[in-house]
């Protein structure tokens, strides 16, 4: 069921229980004034606390209208200040493990349709990332415009509406039931399963609310190891996945992935 829904939709959703100790301590955290948020901040942004206005789907005069966590490699140490923020820290590494079971058995439904083995090594380039948006004021009709993620898969979850899966012929709303998540198809995963697999492009759209937090798990193989892909084809013949990996935060307004 994993690949059929994935090849015709390009997403399918999983169980992932446990989260809602993830979204109370991250509330938790986006409430904390902005000084102490941001002692958690690297100088480009990439771990740990990211204020509004750095990340954008399109253009940077239309930044995501939205805080960001950011949480990589199971390695608290990557977070300035960490030892201070023991408890999110805390659920945060309980989640990064059910969220990387969840992502293998998908990756391993990929893999069984194609009649290889799973190689995909993916816990090092991986991170979660953790979405604070309050909106009740914005004027914009989306807080995120239209993109895809740019990564193997997503795995998504959101504790209230505005998430809309954008195709040529329209939007529509995905159902994701409590202990679920969403996974998407990135344009990784399209190269890698020869161009079976599309990319999901999605959007939030803003129904003013006071408060809306989201959780992703973006799942990227490691670049520090070769990446061999599911299939070769004439559609990733010559396509240096590894430098695909590496070069598609920066059309987000993020620094390049490296291995870390």
């Amino acid at each position: 069921m994993i690949w059929d829904e994935l090849a015709a939709n390009g997403h399918t959703v999983v169980d992932l229980p446990g989260q809602q100790q993830l979204f109370d301590q991250a509330r938790a955290f986006f409430d904390r004034p902005p000084d102490a948020k941001l002692r958690h901040s690297t100088e480009d942004w990439n771990f740990g606390y990211r204020a509004q206005g750095h990340e954008y789907g399109i253009t940077p005069d239309r930044p995501d209208l939205n805080e960001v966590f950011t949480y990589w490699s199971d390695d608290p140490s990557l977070v300035p200040n960490h030892e201070l923020i023991g408890e999110f820290l805390g659920a945060l590494r309980a989640y990064w493990h059910q969220a990387g079971t969840a992502a293998r058995t998908v990756l391993d439904a990929v893999a069984a349709h194609f009649e290889v083995e799973n190689t995909v090594d993916f816990l090092k380039s991986s991170h979660i990332q953790i979405n604070d948006y309050r909106s009740a004021g914005e004027t914009r009709d989306l807080l995120q415009d239209s993109h895809e993620d740019g990564h193997l898969i997503t795995l998504l979850t959101a504790d209230g509406p505005g998430l809309e899966i954008v195709r040529p012929d329209g939007v529509s709303v995905p159902r994701i039931e409590p202990g679920q998540v969403l996974v998407m198809a990135g344009s990784v995963l399209t190269a890698m399963t020869g161009g079976a697999v599309e990319p999901v492009y999605h959007q939030v759209r803003n129904h003013r609310l006071d408060r809306r937090v989201s959780i992703m798990y973006f799942v990227n193989p490691d670049v520090g190891a070769p990446i061999t892909p599911f299939v070769h084809n004439e559609h990733n013949a010559g396509v240096d996945i590894a430098d695909q990996v590496r070069r598609n935060p920066e059309k987000y307004g993020l620094p390049p992935l490296q291995g870390v």
